[in-house]
């Protein structure tokens, strides 16, 4: 009986973490210089999840949707950090502009305990990835990139990724640009496996 009360007493507590996006991570990148307009923007268009289970993490998942709009803030908080030239600034805007055009990207953070589960990029993965879009369409990513080494720029400007613990990835979909215009929650991306399913919502 006292192990029931117990669990209802600490089930508000594991609901709340699942639902915590980047908030811990605000005063660690601040010291490092990076501006609040930046941050906002990270906030607005970051999600993430933790499951758990018997009070354990099974997996825990970060991601940002690299839309236009995302990436506009983007280019120019990295302007600004490295004091770029006008000319070199328009042009990585011009870039990313294009890139967000072609594709629908998100930057990952996947932890899971067991390392050898934390496979999204290979052909046999323990994962699914997938979007549903608002009218349950789904819809499969076309590439799924792990980065093997964390630059300092993609520590300061993604601050929930840890590179000693989880791995991160690019995920690329066919482009969804036109949702990024709407107001949030308009598609899910789900990652599914034995270990659990993630669901996130924009």
């Amino acid at each position: 009986m006292k192990k029931v009360k117990w669990l209802l007493l600490m089930l508000p507590l594991m609901i709340l973490s699942a639902c915590q996006n980047i908030y811990p991570y605000i005063d660690i990148v601040k010291d490092r210089g990076i501006s609040d307009q930046y941050l906002a923007a990270l906030q607005k268009w970051t999600r993430s999840q933790i499951v758990y289970s018997q009070f354990e993490t099974r997996v825990h998942i970060s991601a940002t949707y690299k839309c236009s709009t995302f990436m506009k803030a983007y280019s120019a908080e990295y302007a600004r950090i490295h004091d770029l030239e006008p000319e070199r600034k328009q042009q990585k805007e011009q870039l990313q502009e294009e890139l967000a055009k072609d594709y629908a990207e998100f930057f990952v953070y996947v932890y899971i305990p067991e390392i050898e589960h934390n496979d999204l990029d290979k052909p046999a993965s323990t994962w699914t990835v997938y979007i549903l879009d608002e009218s349950g369409q789904r819809i499969n990513p076309v590439e799924i990139r792990k980065f093997k080494n964390i630059s300092p720029d993609q520590q300061a400007f993604y601050p929930y990724l840890n590179p000693y613990y989880g791995i991160s990835y690019s995920i690329k979909f066919p482009s969804l640009e036109d949702f990024s215009q709407k107001k949030m929650g308009h598609f899910k991306m789900y990652f599914v496996s034995v270990l659990g399913k993630v669901e996130l919502n924009w």
